[in-house]
């Protein structure tokens, strides 16, 4: 028989026990209610923390960029200046134990400039320099458009670009943050497109657009004791001959002699010549400045064009190739850098290459080793486009004296100037807004008044497209007259040689 019994392990439990407990129901310890505790004021620690260093952040970037003075001469941040220090043009900081000139800034490399690089913070050494320390909002609108920027504590208007030399320009180089343009006081292009394209390889360019700093191998390169004995002349750009320069005509009626205090400064100093009264040059059998063409040449002009080579240029050369003519370019130093094909370009189809410096600044500005260091940066850019060597040289503005004379003639030089210019009016480094139609005028009343002088170096310029449109027109007016059109540094104006424009390339310099 079967047993009916029930095993007792087969039965349901009726309050079955749980496997696992996942909610302790003992109340916390006290050292289990610290630790959460902890916890949540380490998180509000950091919180607290992070909000004060933003705080305090704020309060002291408010406090740099308090601009209180807004004049001209940034009183309020220039007691920050060493001004025990000596000045030294070029260099600056604590490795050199220099401070720069009024109104420039000490970059963190120790160089003195102007423009973003050398002025803007953090780079900038306050103790050195002025520094950029404004809001632009704080900063008064000029009046005048040769002056802006953080040496003269103005701002452009809102369509203008200030550029490292403190002109509001609305050239593209000029609004360019590579080529120094002061971003606080007027628009700036802070794109990288002039570092790229056709850059020119080969060295360790300076700063474009900007005076280079000195090469103490280079300076050597000159026997400065044979220099003439005069100092650095003031800004042409921003100075009044017949206000602040005695001398000025006090040559009209006797010669310029270095005995008499005459230094012949081109832009300041007149000289009587046939009757006429003129910038001084030293030319004929007492110099070598170049000016016209020869005397033989009469009904003739001479065609140059500055400040290439830019953007334009091809432009200019596609309409004198059209005429079958040839001129001479005075290339500036960092565009050559820029437009190495260009250049090539215009030496492939016959046109002189000549140099214009490497920054455009006036030559009588400068000191003697700045000096060299311009002429030599752009003679190398030059020789690593053209593998040629120039020897001929236009100053910017015309900025001319004995020194800048002297440093020339040890380093190969022939300075070339000009006499004819529908002058105020042809675009020169820092117009570029003039009334074309103007210009022409301007050329006519130009040529009436110089008919006396039929044998003209014409002076015009490849940098800005309004100058490049106005090739044509000006050679209808100059055709139209019955004058003969040359190369002012070829056959039919100077007849220069090869030989006498350009050099062999001068070993050692890099």
């Amino acid at each position: 028989m079967y047993s009916t019994a029930v095993d007792p392990a087969m039965q349901p439990r009726t309050n079955p026990k749980p496997i696992l407990t996942l909610v302790d129901p003992s109340p916390p310890s006290l050292k289990r209610r610290a630790c959460r505790l902890l916890r949540r004021w380490q998180v509000w620690a950091v919180i607290i923390l992070f909000a004060a260093g933003w705080v305090i952040y704020l309060v002291l970037s408010q406090r740099d960029n308090d601009f209180v003075d807004t004049g001209a001469t940034y009183e309020l941040y220039n007691n920050r200046i060493d001004f025990s220090l000596p000045i030294n043009a070029t260099h600056c900081g604590p490795s050199q134990g220099t401070r720069c000139p009024d109104r420039k800034c000490c970059s963190a490399g120790g160089l003195c400039g102007l423009g973003d690089y050398f002025c803007s913070k953090p780079r900038c050494q306050d103790r050195y320099g002025i520094c950029d320390n404004a809001r632009t909002s704080d900063i008064p609108v000029t009046t005048n458009r040769s002056e802006c920027g953080i040496q003269f504590g103005t701002r452009c208007p809102d369509s203008l670009c200030c550029n490292s030399n403190g002109f509001c320009v609305n050239e593209m180089r000029g609004c360019a943050t590579f080529f120094g343009c002061q971003s606080k006081f007027g628009k700036c292009d802070n794109s990288e497109a002039f570092s790229r394209g056709g850059y020119l390889a080969g060295a360790d360019w300076p700063m474009l657009n900007t005076p280079p700093p000195p090469k103490p191998s280079w300076t050597a390169l000159v026997n400065l004791s044979l220099v003439a004995p005069y100092g650095v002349k003031p800004d042409i750009r921003r100075f009044s001959c017949a206000a602040g320069w005695p001398l000025s005509n006090a040559f009209v009626n006797k010669p310029c002699t270095n005995a008499d205090g005459c230094s012949c400064w081109w832009s300041c100093e007149k000289q009587t010549v046939a009757g006429t009264v003129r910038n001084c040059l030293r030319d004929g059998n007492e110099g070598t400045d170049i000016s016209s063409c020869s005397p033989q040449y009469n009904n003739t002009i001479g065609l140059t064009f500055d400040d290439g080579p830019s953007e334009y240029t091809a432009q200019l050369l596609d309409f004198l190739k059209s005429k079958n003519l040839t001129a001479t370019f005075f290339v500036i130093g960092s565009h050559v850098v820029q437009y190495p094909r260009i250049l090539q370009r215009a030496y492939a189809e016959g046109h002189t290459i000549a140099s214009h410096t490497w920054s455009h600044f006036p030559a009588s500005n400068m000191t003697t080793e700045m000096l060299i260091a311009d002429l030599l940066w752009t003679e190398l850019a030059i020789t690593k486009a053209l593998n040629i060597r120039p020897r001929l040289f236009r100053p910017p503005f015309g900025d001319i004296d004995d020194r800048v004379r002297t440093v020339l003639t040890q380093l190969d030089y022939r300075a070339v100037l000009w006499n004819l210019s529908p002058r105020d009016a042809t675009y020169d480094y820092t117009d570029t807004e003039a009334d074309s139609a103007q210009v022409l005028v301007n050329l006519e009343q130009a040529l009436d008044a110089g008919k006396m002088f039929p044998n003209f170096i014409l002076l015009e310029h490849d940098r800005a497209n309004e100058t490049v449109q106005l090739a044509s027109p000006i050679n209808d007016i100059l055709t139209r007259r019955g004058f003969q059109l040359a190369n002012a540094m070829g056959p039919g104006c100077t007849d220069l040689t090869d030989s006498q424009i350009y050099g062999t390339a001068r070993s050692g310099l890099l």
